[in-house]
C-alpha cells in the first residue's frame, strides 16, 4: 500500500501491521532480495514488489540455519537444479534484472 504521509509504499504479511517491506522513490535504486527455495514461490513475491523496484535478488549467501534448513540461502548453492527453475522463472516472467548473492564455497572448483 502506499503511505502518503511518509511517501513510501509498504508491503504486509496478511493480517500484520507490520510492513516487511518499504521503498521510495528518495531511496532508488532499490533492489529487493528474497530469501526463497520454490522458484512458484519466488515469482509471486517478486511480483509483489517488482513496479516499485530496480531488480531483485536471489540471496544464495546465507550461510544461518533458518535459511539454509529449508534449502534457502547457501543451501541452494547445493542444487544447482533448483537454482536454475528459480533463476529461469524469474528471468523469464520479469522484465527487471535478477541477480543472486552467493557465498564462495571452501573449494573454488564447487562454487
Amino acid at each position: 500500500r502506499v503511505n502518503d504521509t511518509l511517501g513510501i509504499v509498504e508491503w504486509f504479511r496478511q493480517g500484520s501491521t507490520i510492513p516487511v517491506f518499504q521503498t521510495s522513490e528518495a531511496c532508488r535504486p532499490t533492489v529487493f532480495q528474497m530469501g526463497t527455495a520454490d522458484a512458484d514461490l519466488a515469482l509471486q513475491a517478486a511480483l509483489k514488489v517488482v513496479n516499485d523496484v530496480d531488480a531483485i535478488d536471489v540471496n544464495m549467501g546465507c550461510p544461518k540455519h533458518f535459511s539454509t534448513h529449508s534449502g534457502m540461502g547457501a543451501g541452494l548453492l547445493s542444487k544447482p537444479q533448483v537454482v536454475k527453475e528459480i533463476l529461469t522463472k524469474l528471468e523469464t516472467n520479469l522484465d527487471k534484472p535478477v541477480t543472486c548473492k552467493i557465498r564462495l564455497l571452501d573449494r573454488f572448483e564447487d562454487t
